[in-house]
């Protein structure tokens, strides 16, 4: 209380103390997420051409702090105890995980937090500060406003789920998406990481799958990409991924994994493994044809053949999978997919019909559910909780299973899953599947997006986050990528983030942000607003 007092006082009077303050004149930082307080005096903190960190904040943290200092301001920085740094730590064991305060004034920039989560969305909010810094006091005297942040998030689960299996994407580009995604605090990466297309994670058990697996002719949305680069040469798919002019693919060994995870583990941000089963598994079949009920891949009235979940041969192999998934994330949470199961195969099949009539089950969908279980028990016995998409969780699923919501057609669905305790994350295809395609309008119904109103009996507390999401049989490339996720990125991290929000104000804090996409070489969507 009585810092904001000194604030609000200070946004009246001109002060010069010790050569670090004089009257601020230049515009409020253009934070994005908008933290949940801020306050902005007329003074600031003018920035030494070496600056003290403290050795108490978080080695990760300081580690990012420092990059940002040297490479946008040029500036150096030296390591000390609290008392004798210019940026000091205080835990303050009172304040939430991932909560923060930030209290600049005209001698220190104190930050507050509980442990290394808050601390880092703490420096990635001076982060930002420091990139407007950059971009809008060239040759002039590098200085902060002396400010008081309050800040804390609105969910705990903010997801960014990238589809790696219909075209795939180099371990550096993920490293550096996974330093854009902390930037504006989200926390989560889940990792589509098989499907029809290919299989793209090395598995020692079954090296098939990537020696065959992750390789395919190419398919009907390859052509579509083929025929679209002709005029439009951002559609062009990623020559480094084709062998032979017709093959396409690629894998991450668990080598790679290992960085990936490793990188994200030092920006907070968490990976979500995903190995889709029992559908979308056509590149393990063409790896290892007794996979499925017909001993080959196939496309039924809507999907493709599933795996056989009758064949204990099979059962067996799905959990070897997930146990080396299970051994290589350290992330809690693995999701298994089991969305859009063509079960046909199975109704025709004998050891199918003998387990369900031993069963007594009543149709094929139970043995979607039998496979569900079992491998929900199997990951539980390694100390991991399963995910599944909405598909699966309207059968007799555990209700320990949690489940991402993204068919926005059947809203009743959505109350069902919660009403049955099952925890719920959020990301309806109209809302949150960026890679629809992209337009002003779509871009302010996801910042504007409210849950309530869609379904008035979904309470929040119910929705423990939400997750934005890139599928990507149309989109071929780094640069098609880019322009599906950003601007959307920074609307949809305001949404999970901050309980206020205003678009006109958004739009106006975008125009820094732009300029920092135009530095970094950001393939982003323009708007005129």
């Amino acid at each position: 209380m009585k810092f904001r007092i000194f604030l609000l006082c200070l946004c009246f009077i001109i002060q010069t103390q010790g050569g670090f303050s004089q009257k601020l004149n230049c515009e409020t930082p253009q934070l994005i997420p908008k933290p949940q307080k801020e306050i902005y005096s007329n003074l600031f903190l003018r920035l030494p051409s070496v600056i003290t960190i403290s050795n108490d904040i978080d080695m990760n943290a300081k580690s990012i702090l420092e990059k940002a200092l040297l490479e946008s301001l040029n500036i150096e920085v030296s390591y000390n105890s609290n008392e004798n740094s210019l940026i000091r730590f205080f835990v303050d064991k009172q304040l939430p995980d991932e909560a923060y305060h930030i209290k600049i004034d005209t001698v220190h920039i104190d930050i507050h937090a509980s442990g290394s989560a808050g601390s880092l969305w703490a420096i990635q909010t001076l982060h930002q500060m420091i990139e407007s810094i950059s971009l809008t006091s060239a040759g002039q005297i590098k200085q902060l406003p002396v400010t008081e942040i309050e800040d804390y998030p609105r969910y705990k689960w903010r997801g960014f789920h990238l589809d790696v299996a219909r075209h795939f994407f180099t371990k550096e580009y993920l490293l550096k998406t996974i330093e854009r995604l902390s930037f504006y605090k989200i926390n989560k990466l889940h990792l589509h990481l098989n499907d029809d297309q290919g299989w793209r994670i090395e598995i020692d058990k079954y090296p098939l799958l990537t020696e065959i697996g992750a390789w395919r002719s190419f398919d009907k949305y390859d052509s579509i990409c083929i025929r679209q680069s002709e005029y439009n040469p951002d559609m062009q798919i990623d020559k480094r991924f084709i062998r032979n002019d017709s093959k396409y693919g690629g894998f991450y060994t668990k080598a790679d994994m290992r960085e990936i995870i490793a990188h994200a583990q030092k920006y907070g941000i968490e990976i979500i493994p995903e190995i889709d089963m029992p559908g979308h598994m056509s590149a393990a079949i063409r790896a290892y044809p007794w996979l499925s009920c017909t001993g080959n891949t196939g496309w039924g009235k809507e999907f493709s053949y599933p795996i056989c979940p009758c064949d204990p041969k099979v059962i067996d192999f799905a959990k070897d999978i997930y146990s080396e998934i299970a051994e290589l994330f350290p992330s809690p949470f693995v999701h298994i997919g089991a969305d859009e199961v063509e079960r046909d195969t199975w109704e025709l099949n004998a050891d199918c019909k003998r387990q369900m009539k031993k069963h007594k089950m009543k149709s094929s969908a139970d043995l979607q559910t039998f496979f569900v279980n079992e491998i929900q028990k199997s990951l539980k016995e390694k100390g991991k909780k399963t995910i599944v998409w909405d598909d699966a969780a309207v059968d007799d699923i555990e209700n320990e299973v949690y489940v991402t919501f993204w068919r926005d057609w059947m809203n009743e669905n959505a109350n069902m899953i919660v009403e049955k305790g099952n925890p719920m994350i959020f990301m309806t295809w109209s809302h949150f599947y960026l890679s629809a395609r992209p337009s002003f309008k779509q871009w302010k119904e996801l910042y504007e997006f409210d849950i309530t109103k869609d379904y008035p009996n979904m309470t929040e507390s119910k929705v423990i986050g939400y997750q934005a999401c890139v599928w990507t049989e149309e989109i071929p490339n780094e640069i098609k990528l880019e322009e599906h996720v950003y601007p959307a990125l920074q609307a949809y991290s305001e949404l999970i983030w901050s309980n206020k929000r205003n678009w006109q104000d958004f739009l106006q804090r975008m125009s820094l942000h732009n300029r920092i996409m135009d530095r970094e070489g950001i393939h982003y969507r323009s708007y005129t607003y």
